[in-house]
C-alpha cells in the first residue's frame, strides 16, 4: 500500500513538473522561427539601404556628367591666318586682283554652351592688300572686328564653327576712309599636336564703302589657312 502511495505521488509530482516544462519547450521551439523572421525583416532592411544608396550614388554621377557637359571649360587661344581674296562684287571684281590677307586673333572659348553648340569670343585683326588692275592706287586696309564662333562639333580633334565677324576697315586707295564691315562664314580646325591646331577660314567679306557707281559694298571670298595656339 506504501509503495502503490508513492508511485502515486511521484506520478503526480512528475506530471506537474512535466506540465510545467511544457510551455518552456513550446517557448524555444517558436523562439527560433521568430529569431529568423526578425533576421529576414533586417536583410530586407539593409537590401532597401542598400539599394538607395546605389540609386543616390548613380544620380549625382549623372548629374556631376551633366553639369560638367553644361558648364564647358574655358581656354584662352591666340592664332595667325594667311590666304587670299578673291573679288567677287560687281564693285570691284573688274578693279581689283586677288588680295593677300593677313590676320591675327584672339579668342576665349567655351564662354556659354547651348545644348551641343559651344559659343566662343574673340577680336581679329591685321592687314590686307588688293593690288589695282586699271592701273589706279592699290587697295590696302586695317580691319578690326569682333568675332563670334559656334561650334558645332569637336571630336576625336577636329571641330567645325560657323563665325561671323563684325567691325571697321581702315582702307586706303584713291581715298582713305573707315568703313563697316561683316564676314560671316566655317572654319574648321583639327588639332596636330596638344594645343596646337591647324586652320582652315572660308568666309565671305562685305564691306560698306559707298563706292561710286556700284552698290556701295565691296563683296570679297576670304579664304584663309593658319594656326591656333592654345595658352
Amino acid at each position: 500500500m506504501k509503495v502503490k502511495s508513492f508511485f502515486l505521488v511521484f506520478f503526480i509530482i512528475f506530471a506537474f513538473v512535466v506540465f510545467l516544462m511544457i510551455p518552456g519547450f513550446a517557448q524555444e521551439e517558436v523562439l527560433p522561427e521568430e529569431e529568423m523572421m526578425e533576421e529576414l525583416i533586417i536583410i530586407e532592411v539593409e537590401e532597401e539601404i542598400a539599394e538607395e544608396a546605389a540609386v543616390e550614388e548613380i544620380i549625382e554621377k549623372t548629374v556631376g556628367i551633366i553639369e560638367e557637359s553644361c558648364i564647358p571649360e574655358r581656354k584662352a587661344v591666340i592664332g595667325v591666318s594667311y590666304g587670299g581674296m578673291i573679288p567677287f562684287g560687281q564693285n570691284i571684281k573688274n578693279n581689283y586682283e586677288t588680295g593677300t590677307p593677313f590676320g591675327i586673333h584672339t579668342m576665349i572659348t567655351g564662354l556659354a554652351k547651348f545644348g551641343c553648340v559651344t559659343l566662343d569670343v574673340g577680336l581679329e585683326s591685321g592687314y590686307y592688300t588688293a593690288k589695282n588692275s586699271t592701273g589706279s592706287n592699290d587697295l590696302n586696309g586695317v580691319p578690326v572686328y569682333a568675332l563670334l564662333d559656334f561650334n558645332l562639333s569637336n571630336l576625336f580633334g577636329f571641330y567645325l564653327c560657323t563665325e561671323v565677324a563684325a567691325g571697321f576697315n581702315m582702307q586706303t586707295a584713291d581715298k582713305s576712309y573707315r568703313v563697316f564691315g561683316v564676314t560671316p562664314g566655317l572654319v574648321c580646325g583639327f588639332n596636330v599636336i596638344k594645343g596646337l591646331d591647324f586652320i582652315l577660314k572660308i568666309r565671305g567679306a562685305e564691306i560698306f564703302t559707298g563706292y561710286e557707281g556700284g552698290d556701295g559694298t565691296q563683296d570679297w571670298i576670304d579664304l584663309r589657312a593658319g594656326i591656333n595656339y592654345t595658352l
